[in-house]
Parts: structure tokens; sequence; C-alpha cells
């Protein structure tokens, strides 16, 4: 603002350092009057302009007082918000944690009961699976018995005819 009203007062003083100048120079006294009146007029405009230059000057002083204070305010605000988001960072978080615990425990009980079901013979597709394994289970041991009586008497019979 400073170096407005600075660059306001040398236009007015470079204005009138021409005209003085000007007014010299001019060769007639009706030249020098015009001047004159022109001097005057462009005064008065200046003052006008000066009075417009103050009148923004106050307004700008107010535009920035407004800033200051809509900075404050915003800064107010985006703390407040700040606030609000972190509470509700929290209760999502919290939210979030109790929907893990409980799907935790949902799990332990389905394998418990699933457990159960398998100890006392209730589940079915266990017990196809335990049949079908206990099927080829007992078809291995008769053969593996079979495989043992065959070896078992070719033993004997070969001790029979070496001892012959």
């Amino acid at each position: 603002m400073e170096e407005e009203e600075q660059d306001r007062r040398r236009r007015c003083n470079g204005e009138a350092e021409h005209e003085v100048g000007g007014g010299g120079g001019g060769g007639g006294g009706g030249e020098g009057e015009e001047t004159m009146e022109d001097s005057t007029e462009e005064r008065d405009s200046d003052l006008e302009e000066s009075d417009d230059g103050d009148e923004e000057e106050g307004e700008e002083e107010e535009e920035e007082e407004e800033e200051g204070e809509s900075s404050e305010m915003d800064d107010e605000d985006c703390e407040r918000r700040r606030g609000e988001c972190l509470d509700e960072m929290t209760d999502l978080e919290k939210q979030f944690h109790d929907l893990k615990d409980k799907l935790f425990r949902e799990r332990v009980s389905q394998v418990k009961e699933r457990l159960e079901e398998v100890l006392t013979g209730r589940a079915g597709d266990y017990r196809e699976r335990l049949s079908s394994l206990q099927g080829s289970t007992q078809l291995r041991t008769q053969v593996a018995e079979l495989l043992w009586i065959t070896v078992h008497s070719m033993l004997c019979l070969y001790c029979v005819r070496v001892c012959v």
C-alpha cells in the first residue's frame, strides 16, 4: 500500500513539474490560463483519485482484516474438522477391531462344532472318507497277510528241500 501511495505522489509531482515546465514555454497568456485551468482540473481529479485511493486503501485494510479473521476461522475450522475426522477414524478402528474379534470367535466356534461332529461320528462327509480309508486299509492288510503267508510257506518249503 505504501508503494501505491508513493507511486501516486510521484505521478502527482511529475505532473506538477510537467505543468510548470509547460507553462513557462507556452508563449501566450491565453495558453497559460488554459494550463492553469487544466492544472486546477487535474488537481481536482487527483484529489478525487486520492479520495478514491483512500477509500480503496480502507477497503484493502478491511479485506486484509477479513482475510486474517477468515484465516483464523479457517485454521479453527480445519482443527475442528481434523478432530472430527480423528474421532471418526478412532470409531471406525474400534468397529473394525470388534468385527475382527467377532469373526475370530465365530470361526473358533465353527471349528469346535465340526470337531464335536467328527468325534461323535455325526459328520457325514467325514464318515464317508473314513469308511473309504478303512476299506483301503483292510484291503492292504489282507494283501499283506496273504503275502506273509505266501512268503512264509515258501521259506518253509525251501527249508524242507534243503534239509532232505
